[in-house]
């Protein structure tokens, strides 16, 4: 008897474990072509060679390292778009999609913002790293989303400062399976 007790009290702990574990759902990295779909179908963005001239968004690259901006790395793929509010120019909705070269870049890139925003003095909504993928979620208001997701070589940066461009913003996460 204490033994089948010992077994069924071991058994318990370790399913209890992985349910505790199992707790934090990761979620997959974004197909760029399907990122721009979703452009041109939540927000009729088309491409555009200059997002922050029009509503569209734009893609380039890097092929060098900024020794001034240690925020730029070799060998960058960037997707960026952006619609603004003409009365303020506020942002309706920003998204920046950064593929790097390397997933370590992209683990350094998305470390340091997560050490001062998640982990350092400001107050974030959630954030989680572990591994390869992690998010935090700066703000999570009526009139303010900001958040930044990592995935693997990749990090997906967001915001956006208006009422109903967030909720935009947010059906569009959540058509990928990212929190928000």
């Amino acid at each position: 008897m204490k033994v089948m007790n010992k077994v069924l009290a071991v058994t318990m702990v370790g399913t209890m474990l992985l349910s505790v574990t199992s707790c934090a759902k990761t979620f997959k990295k974004i197909d760029e072509d399907d990122l721009m779909d979703a452009f041109e179908d939540v927000f009729d963005w088309e491409e555009g060679y200059d997002y922050r001239e029009s509503k569209d968004y734009e893609v380039w690259g890097t092929n060098f390292d900024d020794v001034e901006d240690p925020y730029i790395y070799d060998d960058c793929y960037y997707l960026q778009g952006a619609e603004f509010r003409d009365e303020d120019y506020m942002t309706y909705a920003y998204f920046a999609y950064i593929e790097f070269e390397e997933a370590k870049d992209a683990d350094e890139y998305f470390e340091n913002y997560y050490n001062v925003w998640a982990k350092g003095e400001k107050d974030v909504e959630q954030a989680y790293h572990k591994g390869s993928w992690g998010y935090y979620i700066e703000s999570n208001e009526k009139e303010a989303f900001s958040a930044m997701y990592y995935i693997e070589d990749t990090v997906l940066e967001v915001s956006s400062y208006d009422e109903d461009g967030i909720k935009q913003v947010k059906e569009l996460l959540k058509s990928f399976g990212y929190p928000c």
